[in-house]
């Protein structure tokens, strides 16, 4: 089972006991026996951490509406979610448990810091020392140039570490930092008047 099949099962707890208590017996509730959920209003859906399906996008071929989660493991939990929410990050708690917390990028976009024990379990492959490997680069947007700096500022304030200089394109502003855990960030903010 997936990481995030895990933590949805544990979200939506009654439809999952029998999954939780270690029985190989998985119970599907009422029509969702053939894979596909019916079609729900999105009212129905949120907060659930589940995909939401309007009435309108019943099919897979209209359906683009996904979350998105990026797992990253961390050294210490608590030390990053305070990182984190320093820098203005809110937290699901639906998905906050001893080794794992989810941090909400936007409405479909979700980060799940996970304990390195945690998140090794997951995984065949060592995972990669972000203090002397680059294992990825994530982006997210600011409002504003100030607001980058700011971010950034924030971020080298609490424990995080400047990746250099900003960089201005023009169209485009961005400076980047790196966590306590050495995972690469960019802020980005795009010149809505540059098009």
């Amino acid at each position: 089972m997936s990481l995030t099949s895990r933590l949805e099962a544990d979200a939506l707890s009654p439809r999952f006991a029998a999954a939780r208590s270690g029985s190989k017996k998985r119970t599907i509730p009422k029509g969702y026996e053939n894979s596909r959920p019916p079609a729900r209003s999105t009212d129905e859906f949120v907060g659930t951490g589940r995909s939401v399906r309007s009435e309108r996008s019943a099919s897979p071929e209209t359906d683009m509406t996904r979350k998105f989660f990026v797992n990253l493991p961390v050294r210490d939990l608590p030390k990053s979610v305070a990182f984190f929410t320093a820098l203005g990050f809110e937290f699901d708690p639906k998905f906050a448990g001893d080794h794992n917390a989810c941090m909400i990028v936007s409405e479909g976009v979700s980060v799940m810091l996970l304990t390195q024990s945690f998140f090794a379990g997951f995984t065949k492959r060592e995972l990669c020392d972000t203090r002397t490997h680059e294992e990825a680069l994530f982006a997210f947007s600011a409002s504003s140039r100030s607001d980058v700096d700011a971010i950034v500022a924030k971020a080298v304030a609490h424990g995080g570490v400047s990746a250099g200089p900003p960089e201005d394109h023009g169209f485009m502003y961005d400076h980047g930092f790196y966590d306590l855990d050495g995972h690469g960030w960019n802020v980005v903010w795009t010149d809505p008047s540059a098009g």
